[in-house]
């Protein structure tokens, strides 16, 4: 028994290293980071986003702070579309980034594309499903040290805490497996107008309604061309051209 305990506690904490293993930016993709600083901060947007979208070309995890500058001087240049983009990549990145949070939704404000959401999706957005797992395997390792014990000792208090924790575990793990579905959807921003949403993939077909700039869509397939998307708001699917959207990474 304890041989099957260590063994399991052995696996997860091995699979949890190499989940969140991660490379800490670059020395040049700082000097990047500062001179696109600089620049925003003198108004020369055109420079900081060729600087930014620099960093995020060269380096593997150039963070949500970038995506976020990004975001900003995209807006300052009045290209809607690329500003919804860059601050959906920073909260793809860090969900909690309330900056970039508060200036989506200023946007969608401006563009009347406000998105209903309730206090379960919010707390749902929190968190990455990589957090999850994370928090996910420490309640694992917690349950299991309790049940070591629990034999060894032999303390019917324990038996409790495993009931709860095991609980616990059984939620969490839910969350962490809808949040992973979830994250494994496609979405893409439309960043430049007309856009119109089609009966098919192609310009022979009728289309149905067109959308503004920085509109979210969800890509359900695509073909030569063309993507199958989705728009929840509006309940609708249909057809667009892929040079009038930008995926979300």
């Amino acid at each position: 028994m304890k041989k099957i305990v260590v063994a399991h506690l052995w696996a997860i904490l091995c699979f949890a290293s190499v989940a969140f293993s991660v490379e800490g930016p670059s020395k040049a993709a700082a000097e990047l980071f500062t001179q696109a600083n600089k620049a925003y901060e003198h108004n020369n947007y055109d420079q900081a986003v060729s600087l930014y979208e620099n960093i995020i070309s060269q380096d593997k995890a150039p963070g949500d702070s970038v995506y976020y500058n990004l975001g900003n001087c995209y807006y300052r240049l009045n290209k809607i579309g690329k500003a919804v983009l860059s601050y959906e990549q920073a909260l793809k990145l860090n969900p909690r980034d309330e900056d970039a949070r508060y200036n989506l939704n200023y946007i969608r404000t401006l563009i009347k594309d406000v998105q209903e959401t309730n206090i379960f999706d919010r707390l749902f957005a929190l968190f990455t499903a990589n957090e999850l797992f994370l928090l996910f395997t420490f309640l694992n390792i917690a349950f299991f040290v309790m049940f070591w014990l629990l034999i060894i000792r032999k303390n019917v208090a324990l038996k409790t805490y495993c009931l709860y924790t095991g609980i616990a575990i059984l939620l969490l793990g839910f969350w962490v497996y809808s949040k992973a579905k979830d994250e494994s959807r496609m979405f893409a921003v439309v960043i430049t107008t007309p856009c119109e949403i089609r009966s098919g993939p192609g310009k022979e077909y009728t289309a149905g309604m067109s959308v503004q700039e920085g509109k979210k869509v969800e890509i359900l397939g695509g073909q030569d061309y063309w993507y199958a998307v989705g728009l929840h708001t509006e309940k609708h699917k249909g057809w667009l051209e892929k040079d009038k959207v930008e995926l979300i990474q």
